[in-house]
């Protein structure tokens, strides 16, 4: 109970859910909502406790914030958690089950947090949601993935450029081709880069094949000798061991939360002389995709994605001219535009 208390006193909200009949156990967590109502996504995993659930959520609410913050978004930052357990990983009609009382929670909040797609929850999942409140937002005709594909791949031009070079012709790492990690692939080879992944499912394998490319296995993705890593699968990869152990020169990726230990972490990357490009920066193409879809009331091109990122990144890399750490230029921004909505 000590770590749930602790862990509420860094948000606005910290919400615990559960339903007997179903086993669902679900954590919601909203950061900050200066900006908008709190929106985020829910994710799907296991984890050894609930307070650990909450803590990621927490951390992840914190990162849509920010997110938000930079691009100039008005929504507030939340995350859903999902427990998962090997009676929901093995029966799909209990999974709904969940799913659906879930839904039911996001209503007992009476329509404050509005939620989609994340880790372990894809538009199938978000359907079975739909079901039972509309406060779930599906990606049906969206270019979410390839949007916050082109997000990445600018922001990885960004900081080619940045150390002097141009992307086509550097060596890439994408780990994890999902959703996101597969556009981004496509993409850096349509700009002429050398693409490798990493991804143990049989998505990996295939992509791999249909495109010829190099597949690292996952233990050795992190220390791989390319020019730069773009992480879009779980997040927490980047720890002192990870980095010390690293060899591209820039980090530039989708997945959410890649540095254990925040500013800490990117201060040892930059004492190892690798530009790491902060998470919330990079991954908010489909943030601002649905943002715009939503001013626009029809599906916007994904190029309104990638100018809103290519400018946000350049703001970034601009306050980190005076001797700050892209992250902690990200963060100074963010923070400021989190108070000028007060």
């Amino acid at each position: 109970m000590a770590e749930l208390i602790e862990i509420a006193g860094r948000l606005e909200g910290l919400h615990l859910f559960s339903d007997r009949a179903s086993g669902l156990r679900a954590v919601i967590a909203v950061h900050d909502t200066r900006r908008g109502p709190p929106r985020g996504g829910t994710r799907l995993r296991a984890y050894p406790s609930l307070a650990e659930a909450a803590d990621d959520a927490a951390r992840l609410a914190q990162g849509m914030s920010y997110k938000f913050a930079v691009h100039g978004i008005p929504y507030g930052g939340g995350k859903g958690v999902i427990l998962q357990d090997a009676a929901g990983a093995s029966d799909r009609d209990l999974l709904e089950e969940r799913l659906r009382a879930y839904g039911r929670c996001l209503e007992r909040l009476g329509g404050h947090f509005a939620t989609g797609p994340d880790y372990g929850i894809t538009s199938r999942e978000v359907d079975v949601i739909r079901e039972v409140t509309q406060l779930a937002i599906g990606e049906h005709g969206s270019q979410a993935g390839p949007a916050t594909a082109a997000g990445v791949r600018v922001c990885l031009e960004a900081g080619f450029a940045r150390l002097g070079l141009e992307l086509a012709g550097r060596r890439i790492l994408v780990q994890g081709v999902g959703t996101v990690g597969g556009p981004l692939a496509r993409q850096l080879l349509a700009a002429d880069a050398t693409v490798l992944i990493s991804d143990p499912s049989p998505a990996g394998a295939a992509l791999a094949t249909e495109l010829g490319l190099e597949l690292v296995e996952p233990q050795d993705a992190l220390r791989a000798d390319v020019d730069a890593l773009a992480p879009c699968a779980t997040g927490q990869v980047f720890d002192a061991e990870a980095i010390a152990n690293l060899r591209c020169r820039l980090i530039a990726g989708a997945a959410n939360d890649q540095l254990v230990g925040g500013s800490a972490a990117a201060e040892a990357l930059a004492a190892r002389e690798v530009l790491y490009l902060p998470d919330f920066v990079v991954n908010g193409g489909a943030a601002v995709l649905l943002t715009a879809r939503l001013e626009r009331g029809s599906e916007p091109e994904v190029q309104i994605a990638e100018a809103r990122i290519r400018a946000t990144i350049a703001e970034v890399l601009r306050r980190a001219d005076r001797g700050l750490t892209p992250y902690a230029a990200a963060l100074e921004l963010a923070e400021e535009r989190l108070a000028q909505a007060v």
